[in-house]
């Protein structure tokens, strides 16, 4: 497995695996590269099955509350964050960095890796929000995703950056640690919008 899922630790039985376990023939195996690159999908495909479980388990309340219901709390959805998963949250605060890793080093998975993705901004209320559910409440005129860099939540909410993008009731996502900003190059848009830090002279 890359680095960036050093986490995920099993065993693989496979009747293909070669009797000659040397680490020289072991690293020019053909049969190892494809297992490998199956694993790497597997893995990616176990954690993106945690991170849904909690929007499916929302979706399934929402099917069954009345349209009364909805309409009472359509405001407060708005703003909601969609990612309750606590299972899932529990591992992103855990080893978020590592998939952000990589996001950065998996240019094959990177599109999959940024589904994966978790950030708080200022529309989120203190919780976690992903880019999908952050283009799903962008404004009818916004191409861009809007970010702001800081050393933590606390001196990113008092950017005087953020006055301009508030009064509009733009969310802005909230990049608090330096890998952010790597993210940000290498992924460069998510979903046909570019992400745009907002202390760049003439956002």
């Amino acid at each position: 497995l890359p680095r960036y899922l050093s986490f995920v630790v099993g065993v693989v039985d496979s009747d293909d695996l070669p009797l000659n376990v040397s680490r020289e023939q072991l690293s020019q195996d053909k049969v190892l590269k494809v297992m490998g690159k199956k694993i790497v999908r597997k893995a990616i495909e176990m954690i993106k099955k945690l991170a849904e479980e909690g929007e499916e388990a929302e979706a399934e309340e929402k099917s069954e509350q009345t349209e009364q219901a909805e309409a009472t709390t359509e405001a407060t959805t708005e703003t909601k964050t969609e990612e309750d998963n606590a299972n899932y949250i529990e591992l992103w605060e855990q080893f978020g960095k590592s998939l952000k890793i990589g996001v950065i080093e998996d240019s094959a998975n990177r599109n999959k890796l940024a589904r994966l993705l978790r950030y708080k901004s200022s529309l989120s209320e203190g919780k976690w929000t992903s880019l999908e559910h952050y283009v799903e409440r962008m404004k009818d005129w916004q191409k861009q995703i809007y970010y702001v860099s800081g050393d933590s939540v606390e001196k990113v909410e008092s950017s005087m950056f953020l006055d301009a993008f508030k009064k509009r009731g733009v969310e802005v996502l909230y990049f608090t640690e330096p890998i952010d900003e790597y993210v940000a190059q290498n992924l460069r848009e998510y979903s046909g919008k570019s992400l745009q830090d907002i202390t760049k002279e003439g956002v």
